[in-house]
This record gives C-alpha cells, sequence and structure tokens, in this order.
C-alpha cells in the first residue's frame, strides 16, 4: 500500500494519529513511521473529559527507503517459498528403481 500512495501521489509526507500506548509501544516504528511527537491532537469530548493522540509521521525519503526494503523483504520470502515448494515437488524421498 506504501508504494501505491507513493506512486500515485508522491507526497512530501505521509501522517497518522495513533493512541500513546501504541504509538510509543512500538506501533508507529514498526508501520514505518520514522518520527512519533506526543501532543499530535488534543480532544475534547463532551463530558469535557480529554484525550490525546500522538502524531506519527514519515518524510518521502523514509518512505522511498521503506518501499525498497520491502520489495527486498517480499522477494526474499517468494524465493523462499519457490525453494521449499521445488523441494516438496521434487519429493524429498529417495526411490529406488529395481529392474
Amino acid at each position: 500500500m506504501l508504494a501505491l500512495a507513493q506512486h500515485s501521489w508522491n507526497p512530501d509526507w505521509l501522517f497518522g494519529f495513533q493512541e500513546h500506548h501504541l504509538a510509543y509501544g512500538g506501533l508507529g516504528v514498526k508501520e514505518g513511521y520514522a518520527n512519533t511527537k506526543e501532543q499530535g491532537m488534543r480532544w475534547q469530548f463532551r463530558d469535557k473529559s480529554k484525550g490525546t493522540r500522538a502524531l506519527v509521521f514519515m518524510s518521502r525519503s523514509d518512505m522511498e527507503e521503506m518501499v525498497k526494503t520491502e520489495a527486498v523483504e517480499v522477494y526474499e520470502v517468494l524465493e523462499e517459498m519457490h525453494i521449499h515448494r521445488t523441494h516438496k515437488s521434487h519429493g524429498t524421498h529417495k526411490s529406488t528403481v529395481r529392474a
């Protein structure tokens, strides 16, 4: 999806908002966001309670690097799957031919 967004819109920045425990628990980094700011968004609800969300974001160069990295990882997984499938199709059992 990131590659599609990059190709379609070529944005300067990509950003989102996450709950603090998710953003600072590693979800932002796992999703590729290289930057997190604590006070990204503040909410004030009708009952006067407040909530905040962390701003997570990445630059165009962060996106380009991530797309390259993901492409290599996908290729490696596909290669590994092909190797396993090739071994299975050739069989792992040795057969002997008797005359």
